[in-house]
């Protein structure tokens, strides 16, 4: 439960663009906007580990060095204060 707590953020900012992006790639891969239904159940089956997946890389990637950047500019603030 503490891995999806620290990284709720990053879920929150990344689930739309890759729905998007699924449903991007679904369309060009399939050419119809409606699945079967063995098909809708492989989309459904990828479509949240996809967003696992780049959830966590955007929180390994962008959102945990950003804070520490952050930290660190703010305690250079306050020493100089």
């Amino acid at each position: 439960m503490e891995i999806l707590a620290a990284r709720s953020f990053s879920l929150y900012l990344i689930h739309i663009p890759v729905f998007f992006a699924m449903h991007e790639i679904w369309f060009r891969l399939h050419g119809t906007a409606t699945p079967s239904w063995r098909r809708a159940t492989l989309y459904l089956a990828l479509a949240p580990l996809a967003l696992a997946v780049v959830t966590e890389l955007n929180h390994r990637l962008l959102e945990r060095p950003l804070r520490d950047h952050g930290k660190r500019l703010a305690q250079r603030f306050a020493a100089q204060g």
